[in-house]
């Protein structure tokens, strides 16, 4: 493989297709060595964590236990730790964003080559084809929403209504269907406002929103401490005001919550979904426990949002987590 890519930089085209016969000749040995349904199997891979695969779909991922998705492209270390995203975002509003100021937002999906990217180009997760992720430097008011397409192909909008006189980040969490590997293209709305600094940095594990109390706590580790690289179960326990376990939280795109974070770089995201696999009848009901498989990508202050709905209600509780070398 080695020499393949290395007469390949080197625009040698006699070498790369004699180092490229010479691998697949080991490969053809090699796979001979094992049953032929083994070889020609599917393989799957997690779109969020494209580094783990397996060859059963059933097989969850060992990093956040995620269902597996058909990997669409040949196995390669380009595609195990991909790069930029192939599809860049643009965005424009009808106003400055301000703080309580509903404001409508257009954003426009593109390929490297300007060609646009339309909904059929996306795999659908958990019920929409793109979310968006949207928060402001302080990292003090999330929102989730979900546009809609446009007469103007690649073109789609939604509305939010903001908190802060801040400029806020859109995050676009998709997968391309030809790849079925998760990309995290970004761009800012701007504001007059300038944005503030993270206020209180230390561990919070415990939020109270919309008459719920929320405790997060970690499970599988010795110490109370996520590190980097290295995967943790999160647990969320949800009550009532009159402190009762609260047991009719409804399916939220598939599943009883979410779980988004973000960076203190402003720049890292991690998006989760509890353990159990999807949620696919309108009336079920979940709580008052959520539990997460999570693998900090690097260290740093993280605040992450658990986002539920009970009553029609969307209700985002903030929790802030500091992740340790």
């Amino acid at each position: 493989m080695v020499a393949v890519a290395n007469a390949s930089i080197e625009k040698n085209e006699e070498r790369t297709f004699e180092a490229l016969a010479t691998l697949q000749a080991q490969l053809r040995e090699f796979a001979a060595q094992f049953d032929p349904k083994t070889v020609n199997a599917d393989i799957f891979l997690c779109p969020m964590h494209p580094t783990f695969v397996a060859d059963d779909v059933n097989t969850p991922c060992d990093k956040c236990g995620m269902t597996l998705m058909p990997r669409r492209i040949p196995y390669s270390f380009i595609y195990m730790t991909p790069g930029k995203p192939s599809i860049q975002i643009t965005a424009s509003a009808d106003r400055p964003i301000e703080a309580g100021r509903k404001v409508a937002v257009k954003v426009q999906l593109k390929r490297g080559d300007g060609s646009p990217v339309l909904t059929p180009d996306l795999t659908v997760m958990h019920t929409q084809p793109i979310h968006l992720l949207i928060e402001e430097p302080s990292l003090g008011d999330y929102h989730h929403e979900h546009p809609v397409a446009t007469e103007i192909p690649g073109e789609y909008a939604f509305s939010f209504t903001p908190t802060k006189t801040a400029p806020y980040r859109i995050w676009a969490d998709i997968v391309p269907v030809v790849t079925g590997v998760q990309e995290l293209p970004s761009v800012d709305l701007p504001s007059a406002g300038r944005g503030g600094a993270i206020e209180g940095k230390d561990d919070r594990y415990t939020c109270s929103r919309g008459g719920l109390k929320f405790e997060l706590s970690l499970s599988g580790r010795a110490s109370a401490t996520p590190r980097a690289g290295q995967t943790c179960g999160l647990k969320i326990t949800i009550t009532g005001a009159d402190g009762q376990p609260v047991k009719n939280l409804e399916p939220l795109m598939n599943a009883f919550a979410h779980l988004v974070g973000f960076y203190d770089d402003y720049r890292t995201v991690v998006h989760l979904h509890p353990a159990g696999g999807e949620v696919l009848q309108a009336d079920a009901r979940g709580g008052p426990m959520l539990t997460f498989t999570f693998f900090p990508p690097k260290a740093g202050f993280i605040r992450l949002y658990c986002q539920v709905m009970v009553d029609g209600e969307n209700i985002f509780a903030p929790f802030n987590v500091n992740v340790a070398p």
